[in-house]
């Protein structure tokens, strides 16, 4: 014991250091050894603390301790007895903790965990600054070093040949995946893609969410696709006097068949009672209307369009009456051409 301090090796005299050692000139500075190890504890001339391959330091108590060291492979520090806790400063709650769990062990930090020296955000849990690189996140293994990445401006990328699936891992019928391109040459139904494809074990749908959860679109395995809301082709907006049309296109349809169900038939033009307007009252009518009865005028086809199912109606109506015409006209000749032949005989007799 000294009154004072303890100088070996005759350093620069200092009266705050306590035991101030000069190395001169030697590669080690303090060292602590017994009968049996050598070496147990040294530190060198630039101030590097050493420990023997085969030891650890040890810090805590029997139960509870920190271990740090090499292992024979690794350089390691173990937490024996309790979690890791690595503090910003002597509180209660973690900054850091590094736990062992069934499955290993995990990382779990008490707060954000902030990487690049990002603009601090407390509501970010993980907030990546790229600091000027090109690739903000990836995951990547021994096999694949892109599995899966997002780029400094946010774009999502995959591993060219990845598929992402939306039901968990092992479920590989809902996802979304790339095909047919010269990264991934791979076909969906035997398809040639070149492009995105959604798919679903028994169908899928797009929705929306806007004043509760809405289907607008919704396909089956069989290929069926149904549309419960309108479609507009070929323009932007709809048809102002066909607000309630579920299919508007601006533009040619081109179809070998075209269908369209009418209840209202022109059948009734047969019927006994049919009241049949005579041809000089039909003339009388389009003389006035420029059209003939019951068929609409040019400026009404020109506002509304045209009713295929209801001008095809009408069409048959007018064909009909035009059958009837004929047929009443058919009889005045036949009566005509009777008269005709008895005229002749009284004739042919008086001579």
């Amino acid at each position: 014991m000294t009154g004072n301090n303890v100088e070996i090796g005759n350093p620069t005299r200092d009266a705050t250091i306590a035991l101030n050692l000069n190395t001169n000139g030697t590669t080690t500075a303090f060292k602590i050894a017994n009968r049996v190890n050598s070496n147990i504890f040294n530190i060198d001339s630039t101030g590097n603390v050493r420990i023997p391959s085969d030891k650890f330091f040890y810090s805590g108590t029997t139960t509870n301790y920190l271990a740090a060291g090499y292992d024979g492979s690794h350089s390691a520090i173990n937490s024996v007895g309790s979690a890791l806790l690595l503090n910003y400063n002597n509180t209660t709650a973690q900054d850091v903790a590094i736990c062992h769990g069934s499955a290993g062990g995990y990382l779990m930090t008490g707060n954000n965990v902030e990487i690049g020296n990002p603009t601090r955000n407390s509501a970010i849990a993980l907030n990546l600054n790229t600091n000027g690189t090109t690739t903000a996140f990836k995951i990547a293994n021994r096999v694949n070093s892109n599995i899966f990445n997002i780029d400094s401006i946010g774009n999502v990328s995959t591993n060219p040949i990845a598929q992402i699936y939306l039901n968990g891992n092992a479920d590989t019928d809902h996802g979304l995946g790339v095909y047919g391109t010269n990264n991934n040459s791979a076909k969906f139904a035997n398809k040639s893609i070149n492009g995105p494809v959604l798919f679903g074990y028994n169908g899928g749908a797009l929705g929306s969410t806007n004043g509760g959860n809405k289907i607008a679109l919704r396909w089956a395995n069989t290929g069926l696709v149904t549309i419960p809301g309108s479609v507009i082709i070929g323009d932007t907006v709809g048809n102002s006097n066909h607000t309630s049309a579920l299919l508007v296109v601006k533009g040619e349809i081109v179809s070998k068949a075209f269908y369209v169900t009418n209840n209202a038939w022109s059948d009734f033009v047969f019927d006994n009672n049919y009241k049949l307007m005579s041809l000089y009252d039909v003339e009388k009518f389009y003389t006035a209307n420029h059209h003939l009865p019951d068929v609409p005028t040019e400026k009404e086809i020109q506002q509304n369009g045209d009713n295929v199912g209801q001008t095809d109606a009408i069409l048959l109506q007018k064909i009909e009456e035009l059958t009837l015409y004929m047929v009443q006209q058919q009889k005045q000749i036949d009566a005509l051409k009777k008269q005709n032949e008895l005229l002749n005989e009284k004739i042919n007799g008086k001579k």
